[in-house]
């Protein structure tokens, strides 16, 4: 194997490793506020029915840390690839990747925003290195969060 091809597995798996080990705090806090949710409903048709209004509003924190999950893993793999400006980018396609999207509500889920975390964050690298005009510097600073 070429000394090239074990930097791009070496980068891909600190990069992955980066992504479970953001997302991971996000799926352990919003996995205990759903248990302390459910914990105090009662068994109905439907599962289980939490009818305490201050249990409902933990299950609702609960269920945005778990639907979080899947962008924070993306934005991370792509943030250990590009540095900050790939942070952004794949928060908005690990979104993507969870959300049903388009006529056919495609929905990726973690593979896909394990996919597109690490494309958005070899884009915004290769976008990092392109050289820009010094007028359009200052602005540039607030999309790539580099400052020259």
């Amino acid at each position: 194997m070429s000394d090239n091809m074990k930097s791009i597995i070496q980068e891909l798996t600190k990069a992955f490793n980066t992504g479970v080990s953001y997302m991971l705090p996000v799926v352990v806090v919003g996995g205990i506020f759903l248990a302390i949710s459910l914990a105090g409903g009662k068994p109905g048709e439907n599962g289980m029915e939490v009818t305490n209004p201050f249990l409902q509003n933990l299950g609702v924190i609960g269920m945005a840390g778990m639907t979080m999950m899947i962008p924070v893993l993306a934005g991370y793999i792509a943030y250990s690839i590009a540095g900050k400006p790939g942070l952004i980018p794949g928060l908005i396609v690990g979104y993507i990747a969870n959300t049903p999207f388009g006529d056919s509500h495609v929905q990726t889920g973690f593979l896909g925003a394990m996919l597109m975390g690490v494309l958005s964050g070899y884009m915004a690298k290769w976008i990092k290195k392109w050289k820009v005009p010094t007028n359009l510097k200052a602005i540039n600073a607030y999309f790539s969060y580099s400052y020259y």
